[in-house]
């Protein structure tokens, strides 16, 4: 069952080879959604010559889009692109061309993105809380309040191998 999903989007399970975007988020910028940490890992991972491509979709008018302008500005390798006013199939269209949803968000009523991204075929990269468990096993998950365990998600899931980013598993 995939409520508030289009059955186009449900139905079409065209898979794209080749991915324009490392990551994808959607959401609106309301502070529980988390951006600022969001981007803040983006600039720890420049910091480290790691530039994965992320791509936000925010509304219109968003805050957001003038923070990561001037971020962009002091940081020229950071690798954020900005879009918004996407319909369904242009959301659709971008979902796929992303290996990963990253959902940073502390808290949900419901991760419709998370859902969209399911019927997508795209791993998902997101905070361990119980609403992201609720729907979905994760491929990495992260403490959304910590810039660094994001950081380090991100590695992990690109197989970035980094002292820091292992975990250490005991049997």
């Amino acid at each position: 069952i995939y409520p508030f999903v289009s059955n186009d989007l449900i139905r079409e399970k065209t898979i794209i080879k080749t991915k324009k975007y490392d990551f994808i988020y959607i959401a609106s910028d309301e502070p529980h959604k988390n951006h600022i940490n969001l981007i803040d890992s983006w600039i720890n991972l420049s910091k480290e010559n790691y530039y994965p491509s992320l791509c936000l979709v925010l509304p219109i008018g968003s805050f957001l889009i003038e923070v990561i302008k001037k971020i962009k500005d002091k940081n020229a390798f950071i690798n954020i692109t900005i879009k918004h006013d996407l319909n369904r199939e242009e959301i659709t269209s971008i979902l796929k061309s992303s290996r990963a949803l990253i959902f940073p968000s502390y808290f949900e009523s419901f991760g419709l993105p998370i859902v969209e991204a399911m019927s997508c075929d795209i791993d998902i990269v997101a905070s361990e809380k119980d609403f992201v468990r609720d729907l979905v096993d994760p491929s990495e998950t992260f403490d959304p309040s910590s810039l660094y365990s994001i950081s380090r998600a991100v590695k992990r899931y690109l197989s970035i191998d980094d002292l820091k980013t292992k975990v250490n598993r005991t049997t």
